[in-house]
């Protein structure tokens, strides 16, 4: 019997791949699976960095700091862009 992983979309988007199975690609478009552990250590994964923008448009960090930081694009982290 193999072994069959779940990987949910926690972007919100609903979109699941399953790992082990016969077809690994039965979700259109996740050619990427991004993990990010958030302020508060939490793991989430992502399918293609689209979602992963999605996300991250909205996201809080609980720990707010006194003055911004310094801004990163987050096409310069994601797989696949080029950076500067």
């Amino acid at each position: 019997m193999p072994l069959l992983n779940t990987v949910h979309c926690d972007c919100g988007c609903k979109g699941i791949l399953e790992l082990g199975g016969p077809d690994d690609t039965n979700v259109k478009g996740a050619d990427e699976l991004l993990q990010v552990t958030d302020a508060n250590s939490k793991r989430l994964f992502f399918l293609t960095a689209d979602c992963l923008r999605r996300w991250a448009a909205k996201y809080e960090s609980p720990y707010k700091r006194p003055e911004p930081a310094q801004f990163i694009p987050m096409d310069a982290i994601l797989p696949g862009e080029k950076a500067n």
